[in-house]
């Protein structure tokens, strides 16, 4: 699979060859790679095996199937640690390497970014393991970090990095292609610190509209949260049983990727590749992370306004977009039929923004003066709610009668142009739009909307 590079700075290039049947050479040809060497391939039904995207079946099983060859002494030396998804270890390599001079105290500032900005809609990490995962790889004295770490912490570092709020944005100038090397280099064994890796790092290929990147690594998520059975209901090794902690992120980490599975559908007009049917675990408690521990949960006072609750709420809006998602167009001799499956989705989406809590509601928001407003998660919501609206009319533009097409156009011009203000307002806040959607695409898109008439616009932009 080669990725597009030429939209892309130089300095941030995808690296997707060590993904790929092919490598370029010097002349511009593809040649293929050695077989002899350790060779992974995630292949899903009806899709090429040197590419995980979705081109046969779109309602295929994701499957994970790893080839392995026996290694050789030139390809693997005695010694050397196997880049297996099954292996224990990874390679590693002095973090010291990547540092300059200001290093620790821009990371300080871009973690700080992170957790208050990106981990309340997407728990990915648990704050005081990822910390201590820093103490480990960054201040102890000549301790490697493996590379699946490596691309953790660099994933943490470029998506904050897609805040206005961070700080010297030529810090990192080569964060994005720091992360995408560690994962190329080895496989991430099969755990849940690597789907948190893969998680992020579809997170960061959806802000930054990068469909291959996105299609790649979250293909890759999904397929080792199959294997990790994430989606069943307390999912654990019975040989070694997992601690409250660890439950808790492998539900955080499920319900983020399934939001973000669902986003990518809608953004890159895919399908999507987690069945809500299989799904039996449940939503991850309402409990911020300094109150979870190894041990249990800690003692803590009663507060509705968690950062967890921001999360939930987001999860519960992405199971009525995969609803509507899952619908398709009916032609008109069915519309009666196609207006009662369109029908439902509607109402789940209503009764979900009118349950979201008083701390999420841009009603009691507005009524706030603007010095006092400090969270743009109220903003945030309302555009999820008229993102999901709009995918809902979006079902009978084109298909039965002129004057059904035309209310439901302006219904989804009604939804753009909503979209258009509340984009505006974080402007006017001086917010940053940490969410799984790229600002400039859908701002672009609803302005589209507002100039264009039903029979002219181009509904897959």
């Amino acid at each position: 699979m080669s990725y597009q590079q030429h939209d892309l700075p130089s300095h941030t290039c995808l690296h997707g060859q060590g993904h790929s049947k092919y490598s370029a050479d010097t002349t511009g040809e593809r040649q293929p790679l050695h077989e002899s060497q350790n060779t992974h391939r995630w292949k899903m039904m009806g899709a090429d095996y040197g590419f995980l995207g979705v081109r046969g079946d779109i309602h295929s099983t994701v499957v994970c199937d790893v080839e392995m060859t026996a290694p050789t002494s030139a390809s693997e030396p005695s010694g050397e640690v196997s880049d297996s998804p099954f292996s224990d270890r990874s390679p590693t390599v002095p973090l010291r390497y990547y540092q300059n001079a200001h290093f620790f105290s821009v990371l300080k500032h871009r973690t700080k970014v992170y957790f208050q900005e990106w981990a309340p809609l997407f728990p990915v990490l648990h704050e005081p393991t990822f910390r201590k995962l820093l103490d480990d790889s960054i201040c102890g004295p000549g301790i490697d970090c493996p590379y699946d770490k490596l691309a953790q912490i660099y994933l943490v570092i470029d998506i904050a990095g897609l805040s206005s709020n961070a700080t010297d944005p030529e810090q990192f100038p080569t964060a994005t292609q720091t992360w995408r090397d560690a994962l190329s280099s080895s496989f991430p064994h099969k755990s849940i610190h690597a789907l948190q890796t893969l998680t992020l790092a579809t997170l960061c290929c959806i802000v930054r509209a990068e469909r291959d990147g996105a299609i790649h690594y979250r293909n890759r998520a999904i397929c080792l949260s199959n294997i990790l059975a994430l989606h069943r209901d307390c999912p654990h090794n019975l040989d070694e049983p997992c601690s409250t902690l660890t439950l808790e992120m492998k539900k955080r980490v499920f319900w983020t990727l399934y939001t973000l599975d669902c986003f990518c559908a809608a953004t890159f007009s895919l399908p999507t590749m987690l069945k809500t049917t299989n799904i039996t675990t449940n939503y991850p408690s309402d409990i911020d992370d300094e109150y979870i521990t190894e041990n249990g949960v800690s003692p803590r006072p009663y507060d509705p306004n968690t950062r967890m609750s921001r999360a939930l709420a987001l999860f519960k809006a992405a199971r009525v977009l995969r609803e509507v998602l899952g619908l398709t167009c009916i032609p008109f001799a069915l519309l009666p039929t196609q207006d009662r499956q369109l029908t439902c989705p509607e109402n789940r989406l209503n009764a979900w923004y009118g349950q979201l809590p008083y701390h999420l509601s841009l009603d009691a928001m507005v009524k706030q003066p603007a010095e006092n407003i400090t969270s743009s998660h109220p903003y945030l919501m309302s555009i999820v709610f008229y993102y999901i609206n709009y995918h809902i009319f979006l079902r009978t533009v084109g298909l039965g009668q002129e004057c059904i097409v035309d209310r439901a156009f302006e219904s989804i011009r009604h939804s753009s142009g909503f979209i258009i203000t509340l984009l505006e307002c974080f402007d006017e806040l001086g917010c940053s739009f940490c969410f799984c959607l790229n600002k400039n695409r859908l701002l672009a898109f609803c302005n589209d909307v507002q100039s264009s008439s039903s029979r002219t616009l181009d509904f897959t932009a």
